[in-house]
């Protein structure tokens, strides 16, 4: 990791957790003022708006992450792509246009459906552009730069949702805050990008090159939020309740930080381990990449089992009380599947390096489709904790599948560092198992979980991060 090794990893964590917990900050304030159903219904928004986003920057970022690097003219890489995404901009923004002349029959009656509508089009918009501007620092080897500007796209939502508790603002006030938030941000990007890259006309061949590599992985980002988000549209569907939603989705925020633990991997693996493949340096790039697994898994995966000890404590703080949902398996299951999620996205990062990327998108498709027959037949069965199960079963299809597919993914695992951590995360959990957890025992058993495991792991099993650090 260019900033720093270990502190850049740390540096870079620290941020992401902080972006990814602003739910513990606006999930509360909004459940208490908008109420659960309406959190059913944000969730759903912001899932149907990944979709949109992916679908209208044609995943170019991941190809400025591939090319850029490398590139001996990386002005005409940056506009032949920036060239493309303008004109699912341009076709959206018609879109909006269009509303004010023809009012859709389903918003004829309803001023405020139509605001929220053509609100959520200028967000579409605004992400795509922030999206492909802001990879360019990350593509550059300038990681901080790149996550601080991420991070600030993730605060927006908790920014609006803080800010309409305040204004006492309605459900279409609070995405028009949304907007104004991103479109600040925008700005910024824009500004950036204009001082630091310069006009180069586009390339036709340079433009093919990049959706050759990046139209494939389309179906990889929409697969991805439909996995994320398909189970919340299931459960609604099949339950008639956006309660069970909001519900669902307060679990499943406070279960994905084994996931969030990857994010400071992935914000470099790709462009750093490009740079070596094109050099010729194949040997390192899969070294990289072993180390950046197993360092995930060695937090991930205690992480996890600890959500399962004392995540019910995390949930009450939260919500501001319990949910009798919330059950033990419940929690282990939406945890799992947090850190299946990490290690699917590094195995997805491998392909894209070796420019696999339609292996990536049958995979991805595939796992969607599973993941929706799951939830169908699971959901009526099981409830949440069956959509948790499809969760999980669709992220390990994912990474079988590709494994199978590209053997030498399969060899960048280390199996005996993924053994020494499962050991050590099993003498974690005895330790610990037999505590009753309160909010007064919570900082015991977590401060007692860390030094165990890192004990027997990092002590006895001479399993050293700061080792696996050197080289990111």
């Amino acid at each position: 990791m260019r900033s720093g090794g270990y502190r850049g990893y740390l540096f870079i964590g620290a941020l992401q957790v902080l972006v990814r917990f602003r739910g513990l900050v606006a999930t509360p304030i909004f459940l208490r003022y908008f109420g659960v159903e309406r959190y059913g219904a944000w969730t759903q928004m912001l899932v149907a708006i990944g979709i949109l986003v992916a679908f209208g920057q044609a995943n170019l970022h991941n190809g400025l992450l591939r090319f850029f690097p490398s590139s001996e003219n990386k002005d005409q890489v940056f506009w032949s792509g920036a060239t493309f995404i303008a004109v699912p901009c341009l076709l959206l923004l018609a879109v909006f246009g269009v509303t004010f002349v023809f009012t859709p029959g389903f918003a004829a009656g309803d001023s405020t459906a139509l605001l929220e509508v053509r609100t959520v089009i200028l967000v579409v918009v605004a992400r795509i552009v922030v999206m492909y501007l802001s990879n360019v620092d990350r593509a550059e080897g300038r990681p901080v730069v790149y996550v601080v500007l991420s991070s600030a796209m993730g605060l927006s939502e908790s920014v609006a949702i803080v800010a309409a508790y305040f204004m006492r603002a309605s459900f279409a006030q609070l995405i028009l805050l949304l907007f104004a938030n991103t479109a600040v941000l925008t700005v910024v990007v824009v500004l950036r990008a204009r001082a630091q890259l310069r006009w180069s006309r586009p390339s036709m061949a340079t433009t093919k090159k990049l959706l050759a590599y990046c139209l494939p992985t389309i179906p990889v980002s929409v697969s991805a939020v439909i996995i994320v988000g398909g189970d919340r549209f299931l459960l609604e569907y099949l339950n008639g309740s956006d309660r069970t939603v909001g519900v669902y989705s307060t679990g499943y925020l406070v279960c994905g930080i084994p996931m969030y633990l990857a994010q400071p991997l992935l914000v470099t693996l790709l462009p750093r381990a490009s740079k070596l493949w094109n050099e010729g340096n194949t040997t390192g790039a899969r070294d990289l990449v072993r180390r950046s697994q197993t360092l995930f898994l060695m937090f991930a995966i205690p992480c996890a089992a600890g959500i399962a000890i004392v995540g019910h404590q995390i949930l009450i703080w939260v919500r501001g009380g319990m949910e009798p949902e919330w059950t033990t398996p419940l929690l282990a299951l939406l945890a799992l599947g947090g850190t299946a999620n990490g290690m699917s996205l590094i195995a997805v990062h491998v392909a894209m390096l070796m420019e696999q990327t339609q292996k990536a998108m049958w995979t991805f498709a595939g796992a969607a489709v599973t993941n929706l027959g799951l939830n169908a037949i699971l959901i009526p069965w099981a409830g949440m904790e069956g959509a948790a199960f499809a969760t999980v079963a669709s992220y390990g299809f994912i990474v079988a599948l590709l494994c199978w597919m590209m053997p030498s993914i399969a060899r960048t695992f280390d199996g005996r560092a993924l053994v020494k951590i499962t050991a050590g995360t099993a003498f974690m959990i005895a330790s610990v198992c037999w505590i009753e957890l309160s909010p007064l025992s919570f900082g015991p058993i977590v401060a007692l979980a860390i030094a165990v495991y890192a004990a027997v792991t990092f002590g006895w099993f001479r399993l050293s991060p700061l080792a696996l650090f050197r080289g990111l």
